[in-house]
Parts: structure tokens; C-alpha cells; sequence
């Protein structure tokens, strides 16, 4: 493993989320850069999760999984994605409770603790950004219980999938989220167990 000199940092942007950093870093090489972007989340818990993403599903009495996707524009691309719901976790939150609270925001949907199962945690992208989201499953009734507030922008129509529909959608490209792709892979390979894993 490459051990890395950080010589300096300089703020150069931030707004209400993320501070964005110039980084100075070196190799024992020598070689450096100067200017390596570094964009950190402000709020992180002890672990560093700084986000959350959920993926709705329900199940049948045949044990059929049908999955919930919204549609959200994401300005960066200038294109309309489908993804899961997704979220910062606010200053001295659960985890968890972030989790629901997002699933709530973004689609109606309510789900009891007991049904969120943590799936796995990553970087979302860890060349640039200094956090780690933590990936849910929420199995509950995937009829909205309230009609969402139009507070997130960007935020469309909500579809259901079954998990062979989204699985094609992944492999002709229209689903290109990281987050989402990896949810729904993680749902299809493995059966939902209580939730026991760390983040």
C-alpha cells in the first residue's frame, strides 16, 4: 500500500451539505498533485456514514418480490435517472432512522423498523467523496400512505418492478445508478435476513 502525504488543504467552496476541499498530496515517489478534489459531507456519524439508500419491495403470498424505483432528475448528468430513495443522515441521527424518514420523504411509503435490513454499506464514490451511504431494504405495502410534498427536486414518477424487470433494466442501461444497481443485485442474490451486519 502507497502511504500518501496530504502537505495541504485549502477550502475552496461549501454550501448547507459538503465542504470541498483542494487537497496537496505526495507519493513517496514524489510525485504530487496539487489540487486533488475532495468533496466531504458535513454531517458523518463515528462510522462515517453520511447517507442512506433504500430499497422498497414487497412480497407476496407466492414469495414474488416486487421492487419501487422513482424517477429523479440529477442535474450533474442533464439526464433523468432511476434510482432508489436515497438521503443525508441529519446531525445526531439514527442510522436507521434516516433511513425511514427518507423513504418517507421521498415516496409515502411507511415501513415498521423490523422490515429495514441493512444490505451492505460503500463509498459511493470514493475518488471524491469522503463518506459512506448505508443501503437499506424496506419490505413494506408499496401504497403510499401520504402524498409526497414536491420538496426534493428533480422528483418524478415512482414505478414497480420485479427483480427480473430491474435486472434487465441494469443490463440494457436503463438503470446506470451505482446505489440502485447494487441494491437490486444484492436483493437478488440473497434473501432477506434480519439485520445483523455493521456498518
Amino acid at each position: 500500500m502507497k502511504l500518501i502525504t496530504q502537505k495541504g488543504r485549502k477550502l475552496v467552496s461549501s454550501n448547507q451539505v459538503f465542504d470541498i476541499f483542494y487537497d496537496h498530496i505526495q507519493e513517496p515517489s514524489g510525485l504530487e498533485i496539487e489540487n486533488y478534489l475532495v468533496v466531504s459531507p458535513k454531517h458523518k456519524t463515528a462510522e462515517g456514514i453520511t447517507g442512506v439508500a433504500i430499497l422498497p419491495y414487497s412480497r407476496n403470498a407466492g414469495g414474488d418480490v416486487t421492487l419501487s424505483l422513482i424517477e429523479i432528475y440529477r442535474h450533474a448528468t442533464q439526464k433523468t435517472l432511476l434510482e432508489i430513495p436515497r438521503g443525508f443522515v441529519d446531525t445526531d441521527e439514527l442510522v436507521e432512522k434516516a433511513a425511514l424518514r427518507e423513504l418517507y420523504e421521498e415516496t409515502g411509503l411507511a415501513c415498521p423498523l423490523k422490515n429495514l435490513t441493512h444490505l451492505f454499506t460503500l463509498y459511493p464514490e470514493p475518488g471524491v467523496i469522503s463518506g459512506r451511504v448505508a443501503v437499506f431494504s424496506a419490505e413494506t405495502n408499496l401504497d403510499p400512505v401520504t402524498t409526497v410534498p414536491n420538496l426534493e427536486f428533480g422528483l418524478g414518477l415512482r414505478l414497480k418492478k420485479n427483480i427480473s424487470e430491474a435486472l434487465d433494466m441494469i443490463a440494457s442501461g436503463k438503470i446506470e445508478d451505482n446505489t440502485t444497481i447494487a441494491a437490486i443485485q444484492a436483493m437478488a442474490l440473497r434473501s432477506v435476513k434480519p439485520n445483523t451486519s455493521s456498518f
